[in-house]
């Protein structure tokens, strides 16, 4: 049976036709492979902005640790500094004799008189003495 130029133009218009589908079909698998890159990039991009942000936290977290920690023990330092003063306080004041204070009373209550205050000639007279756990100079 020969082969009609119909038969020839559909057979070529089927070709280009598949072809042209073929073509189009890889068009858009191209296309969509693209729009996916650019989707995994930007996703990777907001990943690398969002493990930036949680470092920055991190970092800040840790300094706010640290300083916690440095005050901590500053506070401790400032506590037993304290206790060593008020310890050698009171041993200096069992150790000195009852004439040390400018003429108060004697024992827990005693006190210089408020006038050893009020004269700057009898300020060498002042000694120190404490009132409630509190030291004054």
């Amino acid at each position: 049976m020969p082969i009609t130029s119909l038969a020839l133009h559909n057979i070529s218009r089927a070709s280009l036709l598949q072809d042209s589908e073929a073509t189009w079909s890889c068009r858009h698998s191209e296309e969509r492979s693209n729009r996916h890159i650019k989707d995994c990039e930007r996703a990777s991009q907001q990943l690398k902005f969002e493990i930036r942000a949680l470092n920055n936290r991190e970092r800040e977290r840790v300094v706010k640790l640290a300083s916690l920690h440095d005050m901590e023990s500053t506070s401790r330092a400032l506590d037993e500094e304290e206790r060593e003063i008020e310890s050698a306080f009171l041993g200096s004041i069992r150790d000195e004799p009852s004439s040390a204070y400018a003429g108060g009373p004697q024992g827990s209550d005693a006190r210089p008189h408020k006038s050893n205050f009020s004269s700057p000639s009898s300020v060498a007279n002042v000694g120190t003495y404490f009132d409630n756990n509190i030291v004054f100079s």
